[in-house]
Parts: structure tokens; sequence; C-alpha cells
């Protein structure tokens, strides 16, 4: 099950992707010379995005949850779990995003699809 500081905040059909380490590059041009020059510098941090689906019987479990994520916006590093369960040290929130108004279906639940950017602080 992915999880964030062993929280299961990420509800229904989530999706969990972490990219590879990022190249800092610098790239410098110079007058009268044609290309340019890049030099490597390294890899940066990694970024993970997540998405899925607040699925929630009333509006206040869907505010909570909201609220749950709004409480890790608090620059500490935490442990996420991916859905393929492969876990990592020292990530933090990067965001949180509802990405539509919720909507109540035929059952009377609270739906509501969201993102999140997690940045990792260690390589």
């Amino acid at each position: 099950m992915p999880s964030f500081n062993g929280e299961l905040i990420f509800g229904l059909s989530p999706t969990i992707v972490t990219g590879v380490k990022e190249l800092k590059t610098q790239e410098n041009e110079f007058f009268g010379v044609n290309g340019t020059e890049s030099l490597g510098g390294g890899f940066s941090r990694r970024r993970t995005m997540a998405s899925g689906i607040h699925v929630c019987s009333d509006l206040a479990e869907l505010a909570g949850i909201q609220a749950l994520f709004d409480s890790y916006n608090d620059n500490y590093a935490y442990v996420l779990v991916d859905t393929a369960g492969r876990v990592w040290y020292n990530v933090m929130l990067k965001s949180f995003m509802p990405l539509e108004k919720y909507y109540i279906d035929d059952r009377g639940r609270f739906i509501q699809k969201f993102s999140a950017e997690f940045m990792h602080l260690s390589l």
C-alpha cells in the first residue's frame, strides 16, 4: 500500500511515479563562436509525482484528508512508499492540488481527484 509517513493518504487508484536523478548542467554561449558549451555539474534531486482519487463519506472527511496533506507541507522529510512498494527516505511534500471540484456519486460519496509533488532530499 502506498503511504507517506505511514499514512494512507493517496486514496483510490493512486499513481506514484518517481523520476531519475536530474542532471545539472551549465550552458554557455560565446559571441562570435558557433554552438554552445555544456558543462556537467553532477546530479540533482529526484521528484515524485502522485495522483489519485479521494472517496469520502461526507464533506468533512474530504476536508480532513486534504488537511492531512496540508499538515505535511511543513518543511520536514518523511518516508514515502510508492505503488510498487519501493521505499524512499527523506522525501518532502512540495505541493498538493485538488484537480477539480468534488462531485457526489449516486451512493452519496464525495469524490475528488488530486495531484501531489514530492521532492527527494537525498540522491
